[in-house]
């Protein structure tokens, strides 16, 4: 009998053992949880709310128990409950509607089945992220007119002045004919400016046909004769795209390849190299060139940005607006290994039916 006693003795501190490590670890659990800007709400199987974090709280502008145990329809997350995730979605919740990634897992509590949804506000990063987008174009485009505006508005005084001297109008008559050329020019360039800007922001919604790979790109290839363009052969395959956009696409990348080329290469015997391959569901075109490389990369897609002296800035960015229409994208990165840039163009091979 005593054996007995102290066998139980042992299992009942066991036990206690036990429960206050189950106790320590939710414990931790639920400061850890308050600690991160994730809103978490949990959900039994009857979609009843019972459980929820500190940002959980901030989302829906109430307190624990004003919204423990209420139904995830009452509280605006019924949606959240159903469909795959990740995915992103707008919700209309307390602070107003917002964009959010929304992203499920199930846990058991009690041996029942639960489900935890995590709530990342998106609407603040993007917003910060267009600030900072619009900041560069604004300081772009402020430089831009700049260069356009200063000349004219030196020239005009200059003329004012002159023509306020006493000297005869055939002394300074070449003198306002050259000023007069000086202001024409720059507003050209400054007309020049705002229909890139135009065509930037009216890009129609592509038209999708069945597009040879090869035909498109041995053609526009086949449109560049400063330096030898070295065509890799990938292939056979054909894509749903819109023939035109594409064309334009890549000629704005090979153009760009060989300008940089003709850089390094001034005598046109550098090359271009443009090739392409099936990486999964996408087809993957590449170019690469031989030019100095980028300092940086980040701005090239910044419209208006541009290092070349005569460049308009436009063409790189309209190439990425093209890029994503297709439900693709467009990258330009300095080469790994040798001199020179290498462009990814990342499309799919078939468009959804979205």
């Amino acid at each position: 009998m005593g054996e007995l006693i102290l066998e139980v003795n042992a299992l009942t501190r066991s036990l206690q053992e036990q429960r206050f490590g189950e106790v320590e670890a939710t414990t931790l659990l639920r400061k850890t949880l308050a600690q991160i800007d994730v809103a978490m709400f949990g959900f039994d199987q009857q979609g009843y709310l019972c459980l929820v974090n500190d940002s959980g709280q901030q989302v829906l502008d109430k307190g624990n128990k004003d919204i423990l145990g209420l139904q995830a329809k009452d509280l605006g997350l019924a949606d959240c409950l159903d469909g795959a995730t990740p995915r992103v979605v707008d919700l209309e919740l307390p602070g107003g509607v917002r964009r959010w990634e929304l992203r499920r897992t199930t846990y058991r509590e009690k041996g029942l089945s639960h489900q935890l949804i995590f709530l990342s506000d998106l609407t603040r990063t993007l917003h910060e992220e267009e600030r900072v987008a619009w900041k560069r174009l604004i300081q772009i485009m402020r430089h831009e007119i700049n260069n356009s505006l200063t000349p004219i508005q030196s020239v005009s005084q200059t003329l004012q002045t002159r023509i306020k001297q006493d000297s005869s109008p055939e002394q300074w008559r070449g003198d306002v004919q050259e000023g007069l050329e000086i202001i024409a020019a720059r507003s050209e360039e400054l007309s020049r400016f705002i229909a890139s800007y135009s065509k930037l922001t009216r890009l129609p919604d592509p038209v999708f046909e069945g597009v040879n790979v090869h035909t498109w790109v041995q053609h526009v290839t086949g449109l560049e004769t400063r330096v030898t363009i070295i065509l890799q052969t990938g292939p056979d395959v054909v894509i749903e795209a819109d023939r035109g956009q594409l064309d334009q696409l890549l000629i704005n990348v090979v153009t760009n390849a060989v300008e940089a080329s003709l850089v390094s290469s001034s005598d046109g015997n550098g090359e271009v190299k443009v090739g392409w391959r099936i990486v999964g569901r996408h087809l993957q075109v590449w170019v690469d060139d031989d030019g100095p490389g980028l300092d940086e990369t980040n701005d090239v897609f910044v419209p208006f940005f541009t290092t070349k002296a005569k460049g308009s800035g436009i063409g790189l960015a309209l190439s990425r607006q093209i890029a994503e229409a297709h439900g693709g994208y467009l990258t330009l990165e300095n080469r790994a290994q040798g001199n020179g840039c290498r462009a990814c163009l990342w499309l799919p091979l078939e468009q959804s039916s979205s």
